[in-house]
Formats: structure tokens, sequence, C-alpha cells
């Protein structure tokens, strides 16, 4: 079939006018070309929800939508190289929602280095990274700088710094799944991102006080999700000092975490708002409530409930 695939054809121009939302599915195989001539037909898009399309063509995508907010799309790469336009043709985007199940397979590194490349403009306020990673060695080693971590899939650290430069007074959820962070790099995160809300990855510590310490002072921060590798030593404090040196730590995968813990880091002063803690799948949600009291008066009870986090569908 010459030309544009039926479904894409047609369409696109008479929406230009009104069309603010889109999803487009199952577009693997689509030439990007007919993407990038559909999607310029539409240029008050604020909500774009895009599969199928390689990452070298979305950069040229965004330069099309104008007024794009919200983007959702996976990370399907290439063997050409995405030419990168400059800022001031891109969106401003304050929602980034990426899927991809590479981050093993070949490797991280471009990822990082393509979400950087489509949010170029400071205004960032949610990332959200759906990734299979499988990779995990069943050990804490430590790496540059002493860092532990457990061997599977992490986020480079040129990378939270450059998102930390340029969107540190914006962002408000950074969710990665299961894609790892070291303490280091939790504590970067809060001190870079006053507005963080939300903090969802994986994690190597070696007890419930060293979570404390990672956190303590993100005071926005009201929900907190660890999948926790659990080193199974008595580990001091000074692990979590970048000069730690620590080869290699088995851990432990039970869940050392309990209710009186999830109080305990929800009733600190340094992180007043922190009122959600799942940690794998074990969820502890707190809140104020109002007991009966004397002259019947309501005397305020925190209470914290606890439950198993249910697996869902990625959405």
């Amino acid at each position: 079939m010459e030309g544009p695939p039926r479904v894409l054809q047609g369409w696109s121009e008479p929406l230009g006018s009104t069309l603010s939302h889109l999803e487009l599915g199952r577009c693997a195989g689509v030439p990007p070309t007919i993407l990038v001539t559909v999607l310029s037909h539409l240029p008050l898009l604020t909500n774009l929800r895009l599969k199928g399309a390689p990452a070298t063509s979305i950069p040229t995508i965004l330069t099309c939508l104008p007024n794009l907010q919200i983007l959702d799309t996976e990370y399907l790469p290439s063997f050409r190289t995405a030419q990168v336009p400059p800022p001031n043709q891109m969106p401003t985007l304050k929602s980034l929602i990426v899927r991809t199940n590479i981050v093993d397979t070949v490797g991280p590194g471009k990822l990082w280095t393509w979400i950087k490349d489509i949010v170029p403009n400071p205004g960032l306020e949610k990332l959200k990274l759906h990734a299979f990673t499988m990779n995990n060695s069943g050990y804490i080693c430590t790496g540059a700088a002493g860092k532990m971590s457990s061997g599977g899939t992490m986020v480079s650290e040129m990378f939270l710094k450059k998102l930390a430069k340029l969107h540190g007074n914006w962002l408000r959820e950074f969710d990665i799944g299961g894609v790892e962070l070291t303490m280091s790099d939790i504590r970067y995160l809060k001190t870079s991102f006053a507005k963080l809300e939300l903090l969802a990855c994986a994690v190597a510590v070696p007890d419930v006080t060293a979570i404390q310490l990672m956190i303590s002072g993100a005071r926005k921060l009201h929900t907190l999700k660890l999948n926790v590798f659990w080193i199974a030593m008595n580990v001091g404090k000074e692990v979590l000092l970048p000069n730690a040196s620590l080869a290699y730590v088995e851990y432990q995968k039970e869940t050392p975490f309990t209710l009186e813990h999830a109080i305990g880091l929800m009733l600190t002063p340094e992180n007043p708002k922190l009122k959600t803690i799942e940690i794998g799948k074990h969820l502890f949600y707190g809140q104020w409530i109002l007991v009966e009291g004397e002259n019947e008066r309501g005397i305020p009870k925190f209470e914290v409930a606890a439950s198993m986090a249910e697996d869902k569908w990625i959405s």
C-alpha cells in the first residue's frame, strides 16, 4: 500500500482546531514520517499517549506539538541516530511516562540520555518509568565511590544531576519502579528536588534507620515506595557515606519492616507529610482521626492501616 496506512488517513486535519487529547496504539511499523505528518495537524494537543514509535522519532514529533504537557510513550531504540532539536523548538512537558523492557538487554545508558533530550525545558513535574528489569545478582556490591547496590539496573548519576539542574524547582514525582538508586542518590534527590512528593525506586539498605536517614528532611514527601534489598549484616551508619568500603555482602529477602517502623517514619518531624509507605508488597497508610474524649470533645489520634499492595496491570 502506498501512502499512509488507511487508519491514519484523513481524520487529523479536521480535528486540528479542537483536539487536545489523543491515544495512538499499535504504531509499530508505521514510518516515522507518517506519524510526524499526522501529528503536525494537531498543534493543540496537550496530552499524547503513543505506542510503537521508534525512540529516534519522538524528538521530531515533539517539535510539532508546542502545547503538549503530558507524554506517555515507549522507549523503542533503533539503529538510527536521533537528531535532537534545540530546546526552543520543543514543548515544556509537565508529565513524562516512559515504558520499556530493554534496560537489561541493551543497557540503560541511552535511555537516560534520551529522556534528558526530550525534556530540555524546565517545568517537568512528574517522571514515571515502567521498566521490566530482572538483572539482579543476589549480592550487594560496591561501585564507584563505594556506593552500594544490588547489582541490578541503576540510574545514571549524571542523569540525576542534569535532571536536577533543569527541573529541580518543579519535579514532584520521581517513580522509576524497580530500577535502582543508591542511598547517596536518594539523599541527592531529597536535597535537589525541594517539591518532591512521591519517590518510588529500588534501593539496597542495611536497616530501617538507613531509610529514615535517606529521606530525612524531605518535607513535601507524602508517598514512599521502595523495593528494598536488605543487607544481611549489622552495618553501621558509615555505609551511608560515599567513601564506604564494602566489596560483597549477601542480602536477605525477608522484610524486616513492621507497622511500628511505618508509624515511626510517618511521625518523624523531618517528614511531616509522609502518610503512604510501600515496602515491597507491604503497604502502610496513615491518617489522623478524631476519637471520642472527655466532654464530648474529639481527641486526635494517628492510625496506620497495613495491607498487601495489589499487583496491577500496567495502564
